[in-house]
C-alpha cells in the first residue's frame, strides 16, 4: 500500500478517534462532577481510554508515514490578526447563543446554572476547533483570509462528518460485542 494511502487511513482514524475521544472525555467528567453513579460513567472512561490508545496509535503511524513520504504543504503554522479576532467572535458569539438557549428553556434557577458546566466548554471546544481548522488551512498554503477561512470550514465539516462516522462504527462495534456476549 502506498504512503499516501496509509496515511489517509491514518488520518481518518486519528479524526474519528479523537472527536470520540473529546466527546467521551467530557461525558466521563461530567459524570464525575455531578455524581451520575448508574454504572455508565465506567462506560465512559472505557470508551475514551480505547479512543486515547486509537488517537496514540494513529499519531504514531502517522509520524513513520510522513518520514517515508513528506508532505508537499507551503504554508506555515501561523495565523493574522484577523483569523484570532474570528476565533474570539466565534466563541463569545456561540457562548451567547447558548445562554440564550438555556435562559429561554430553563424553568428554574438550578437550570440556569448549567451554562457554566454545558454552555462554556463546548463553546471553547467550538473555539478550538475552528483555531484547528484555520491552522491547517494556512498549513496547506490559503493565500487571502476568505479562502482559508472557507477551507477552514472545510475542514471542520470534513471532521465533523469523519467524527460522527467514527462515532457511529464504534457504537456499531460495541453493540455488536454486547450482542454476541450477552446472549
Amino acid at each position: 500500500m502506498p504512503p499516501s494511502t496509509r496515511k489517509l487511513n491514518w488520518w481518518l482514524l486519528l479524526v474519528s478517534s479523537a472527536v470520540v475521544c473529546a466527546v467521551m472525555g467530557y461525558c466521563f467528567v461530567w459524570n464525575l462532577l455531578f455524581g451520575y453513579n448508574h454504572g455508565e460513567g465506567y462506560l465512559f472512561a472505557l470508551w475514551f481510554a480505547l479512543d486515547a490508545l486509537l488517537v496514540t496509535l494513529s499519531l504514531f503511524k502517522l509520524r513513520r508515514c510522513y518520514r517515508e513520504e513528506p508532505s508537499g504543504w507551503t504554508g506555515r503554522w501561523q495565523l493574522s490578526l484577523i483569523d484570532l479576532l474570528s476565533i474570539v467572535i466565534l466563541t463569545g458569539l456561540s457562548m451567547a447563543l447558548f445562554k440564550a438557549a438555556m435562559l429561554s428553556n430553563a424553568q428554574d434557577n438550578l437550570e440556569r446554572d448549567h451554562f457554566l458546566y454545558e454552555g462554556v466548554p463546548i463553546s471553547f471546544g467550538i473555539g478550538v476547533a475552528w483555531t484547528a481548522a484555520l491552522l491547517f488551512a494556512a498549513r496547506t498554503g490559503s493565500k487571502g483570509t476568505l479562502d482559508k477561512w472557507f477551507e477552514a470550514l472545510g475542514w471542520l465539516g470534513a471532521t465533523v462528518i469523519f467524527g460522527g462516522l467514527g462515532f457511529f462504527v464504534q457504537l456499531f462495534v460495541l453493540m455488536a460485542m454486547i450482542r454476541l456476549f450477552y446472549r
